[in-house]
């Protein structure tokens, strides 16, 4: 996959080289790139594992490379588990979102 250049959500790049450790000792990064914001979620909330996720994922073209995307109803289950104000106040458009697929 051709590199994003990532940074943290503040801007910075991350404290050490990407491993599998220092990765893995994160939830969810917000990630800022070349292209835009990335979130990755390492241990989805609301689900039980990425296993439970590929069963609707669909599959995109992003920088040359095909990545699973989260089925929109996934989306907004792992959003209402999250909680957080944030992520709540993304409910109304998700949902008007999911609505619109569905009549297309």
């Amino acid at each position: 996959m051709p590199s994003v250049e990532p940074g943290l959500e503040a801007g910075g790049k991350p404290p050490e080289a990407w491993t599998a450790k220092s990765f893995g000792s994160f939830q969810t990064l917000a990630l800022t790139t070349r292209y835009g914001w990335l979130d990755v979620v390492v241990r989805p909330d609301g689900t039980s594992g990425y296993a439970d996720l590929l069963a609707k994922a669909g599959r995109e073209a992003i920088g040359g490379a095909e990545i699973n995307v989260a089925d929109i109803d996934d989306l907004i289950r792992m959003k209402e588990a999250i909680g957080d104000v944030k992520y709540l106040s993304h409910l109304p458009l998700l949902r008007e979102l999911r609505a619109q697929l569905k009549r297309e």
